[in-house]
């Protein structure tokens, strides 16, 4: 299968116009030579993986498919850490191959522009590794030993280390590094993107992870290394928070000499409208469009150095934090155009919630000018450290306010050890007055009670006094009684015997009269019976 039967198949399709087919015939020769034209459309997503898997069964059943487009899968949708189903052919290693004696390989995890990744197990020290194996020309071999060259000279816990380098049996150069288990930075974000349970749920967390991102390229930015596709998708995350730096294949190194085919911005303007492309451009233009800094977009490489991997990390903080790209488009040219021309929106206009200092560190990193951004990663570093720990930074200055906050926050130390110290003064305060309180109310206490008893006592006495007085009185009262009696009886005796007295007087009266009577009666009957 070659240029001219996909270009004719293409064509009959009508996917295509001619005009734009031929647009893309003239890129990629130009560019992308060393890969099969069915390839590039898919990397460059121009033809999705439906219409992909259509031409793949239409050569297939010709007998004309390309090696690299036996697998299941488009090389575009899979991801790093999916098996993948590449059938062996001439040439190229197949699953459970041995690699120089010692590595065998388990099962492809991917394929980028320059090789394929397998998983492999290490057979002397019984270990999993990643193989990656060279696929181009020979020709452009220089590239991936690059790469190799550049890893080993970046000993740092979060830049991969490579354990081996060297030949397959047929003669394809491998690199053998740290197996890393985990996923990429833009997984991570999807994740927090659609709610899913996540363990860089809060800022902070977040900017945990970006710091050891920004201290890997700050150290390869220390050895004169710029890294130039700095994106989600190149930042590994381990499933214990672990985070490497991965894909140094378009690595700068500063003191080398620059290629004479560097272009100037207007013929890359026009190149940006050949195609349209969301993946890591190997050609003139280093980089990935919607994080490459303007000067990368403009093919600018002798303008090329740390600034624009700050741009980059910008650009990667600003999609962590806001969970959106700033770069967004239908077409490269409309991406690549906002970029060079600084068009997205602030960081706060997509996420309200972001503190205004984290908006104004990422608009410094990410500003059109590279002299206008951080002088270096260490700098970018110093005021992330300095948002964590509540400290001023050098692009923002807060509002009183937010000084006062800032203030309270960083002396929280001491503003607890205080508040302690007053909680602790407090207590014994509390406590002393508490005692005192209680004494007083022991004391009141104590003479409320005295006061009762003698109240009580005071009135037992008047009491007491009150029933002898009564007592006396009643005894007063018996004795007045018995004395009234006795006079009365006295009296009534005396009475008794006057009247005695005067019986006796008058008995010799009553009884003279008596005869007096009975002899005037006897007259009286007398005078009358006997006239």
């Amino acid at each position: 299968m070659n240029f001219q039967e996909e270009y004719t198949f293409l064509l009959g399709q009508q996917w295509f116009s001619k005009e734009e087919l031929d647009q893309l015939a003239r890129y990629y020769n130009s560019h992308y030579p060393q890969l099969d034209f069915l390839e590039f459309l898919v990397r460059s997503r121009r033809l999705d993986p439906q219409k992909y898997r259509q031409a793949l069964y239409y050569f297939q059943s010709k007998g004309k498919t390309s090696p690299a487009f036996t697998g299941s899968a488009s090389p575009e949708t899979r991801r790093p850490g999916q098996p993948g189903t590449l059938a062996p052919s001439h040439g190229e290693p197949h699953n459970h191959a041995m690699i120089a004696g010692r590595y065998r390989l388990e099962k492809i995890l991917g394929q980028g522009g320059m090789g394929k990744v397998y998983l492999g197990v290490d057979t002397f020290l019984k270990r999993r590794v990643a193989i990656k194996i060279n696929i181009m020309q020979e020709k452009d071999q220089s590239r991936f030993l690059k790469e190799a060259q550049i890893i080993s000279q970046l000993d740092h816990p979060y830049i991969v280390p490579i354990f081996d380098i060297g030949k397959t049996q047929d003669g394809q150069i491998y690199i053998c590094t740290k197996y890393i288990e985990g996923v990429d930075l833009s997984h991570v974000i999807e994740d927090l993107k659609n709610g899913r349970e996540s363990a860089f749920t809060t800022i902070p967390r977040r900017l945990e992870l970006f710091l050891k991102v920004l201290e890997a390229v700050s150290y390869a930015h220390s050895k004169l290394i710029v890294h130039r596709d700095l994106k989600p998708q190149n930042i590994m995350v381990g499933f214990h928070g672990e985070v490497w730096t991965l894909d140094w294949g378009l690595a700068k190194v500063l003191d080398e000499s620059e290629s004479a085919s560097t272009t100037d911005s207007t013929m890359n303007l026009d190149l940006l409208k050949e195609i349209v492309n969301t993946n890591t451009m190997d050609g003139t233009m280093a980089g990935t469009p919607g994080y490459m800094a303007p000067e990368q977009a403009y093919g600018e490489q002798k303008k090329i150095g740390p600034q624009s991997d700050i741009f980059s990390l910008g650009v990667i903080l600003y999609q962590l934090l806001t969970l959106e790209e700033p770069f967004q488009g239908k077409t490269l040219l409309e991406v690549m155009m906002k970029t060079t021309q600084g068009e997205f929106l602030p960081p706060r206009a997509v996420n309200p919630s972001l503190p205004k200092p984290l908006e104004a560190i990422i608009l410094k990193a990410m500003k059109n000018k590279r002299w206008e951004r951080y002088l270096s990663v260490e700098d970018f570093i110093r005021d992330i450290r300095g948002y964590l720990e509540n400290k001023p930074i050098s692009v923002y200055s807060p509002s009183f306010y937010e000084k006062s906050i800032l203030f309270l926050r960083n002396q929280a130390p001491l503003l607890a050890g205080l508040a302690m110290v007053l909680a602790f003064i407090s207590l014994v305060s509390i406590l002393v007055l508490q005692t005192e309180k209680s004494k007083r109310l022991a004391e009141s206490k104590a003479k409320a009670a005295l006061k009762k008893q003698f109240t009580l006592e005071k009135q037992k006495r008047i009491l007491a006094e009150r029933m002898k007085k009564e007592a006396a009185d009643k005894q007063k009262a018996i004795e007045a009684k018995l004395k009234a009696e006795r006079e009365r009886k006295k009296l009534k005796e005396e009475q008794e015997k006057k009247w005695k007295r005067r019986f006796e007087a008058l008995k010799f009266y009553w009884a003279a009269r008596d005869i007096l009577m009975r002899n005037m009666k006897f007259k009286t009957i007398k005078e009358e019976v006997i006239p």
